[in-house]
């Protein structure tokens, strides 16, 4: 079922955004309006073009190169699950906020096994056009699997490739990701948290974590109210003081010198 769905004003500036096609683009923006609460859905690449494109002849022939494009920057997963193909948004709740999100009937990504194949579903009509290209696209796949990943954090146990630890600093900023990469270290130690993927990890939920954290510690400005102790006349003790004289006594502490009228004390009779 169709959904309406919100685009930020910074959407357009993003760099991941810059670097797929226009038509990648609106793919990914059209997706939007057909994923259920929890940014899946299904992921059939000819029903995809039916529902998105329903007026473009060209689309299932070219839907799924644009699938493949987001997959690669990192703003879908596609995957399979029981013979079924699907698709989840990644950073969903970055993109969109949910009142009262109904629960999803897809499974999620971060469920499927380990060893679960990559999906690349090609339709029948251009499985033999363009086998070439697909065969250099899984090379480039196969790379990005294999790529080193670093460790980070006190308990060196939050494991980043370059590439997802540079989108990172990128959105977040140096002190941030730091903050989170510490976070997210603390919690696999203590706790045994385990995650397929540590980058996805700090997005869905140790940034949230971070900055509820700084939020509680911030240090709390506190209005203490200065007291000021009422001037006396030196002679009487009254403080019903005129500018230059006392009210009861009638003392004129301005002229007369102040040391005189300690020493020599006025008695004020009733």
């Amino acid at each position: 079922m169709a959904r309406i769905r919100t685009i930020k004003p910074e959407f357009p500036q993003s760099e991941s955004m810059g670097r797929i096609s226009r038509d990648a683009r609106l793919c990914f923006v059209q997706l939007w309006t057909i994923a259920d609460d929890s940014g899946r859905l299904r992921g059939a690449s000819r029903m995809l073009a039916s529902l998105l494109f329903p007026y473009d002849d060209d689309a299932p022939g070219l839907i799924d190169g644009w699938l493949t494009e987001l997959e690669r920057e990192e703003c879908i997963h596609r995957y399979k699950s029981d013979g079924q193909h699907y698709i989840e948004i990644c950073n969903w709740l970055s993109h969109q906020k949910i009142d009262k999100p109904s629960e999803s009937k897809i499974p999620s990504f971060a469920n499927i096994r380990e060893d679960s194949p990559r999906i690349r579903e090609h339709s029948t009509l251009d499985q033999g056009m363009d086998q070439g290209m697909d065969q250099g696209e899984e090379a480039d796949d196969d790379h990005e699997k294999i790529e080193k990943r670093k460790t980070y954090g006190t308990e060196k146990n939050v494991m980043l490739t370059e590439n997802q630890y540079h989108n990172l600093e990128t959105d977040l900023g140096d002190s941030l990701l730091k903050s989170c990469i510490e976070e997210l270290s603390s919690a696999k130690a203590m706790k045994g948290y385990k995650y397929k993927r540590d980058d996805l990890a700090i997005r869905k939920w140790v940034i949230d974590a971070v900055k509820k954290k700084q939020l509680t510690n911030s240090p709390t400005i506190l209005s203490v109210p200065i007291v000021s102790e009422k001037p006396t006349c030196k002679a009487c003790g009254s403080t019903n003081l005129a500018p230059a004289w006392c009210r009861v006594c009638h003392w004129d502490y301005i002229q007369e010198p102040k040391q005189w009228l300690i020493d020599n004390p006025i008695e004020v009779k009733s």
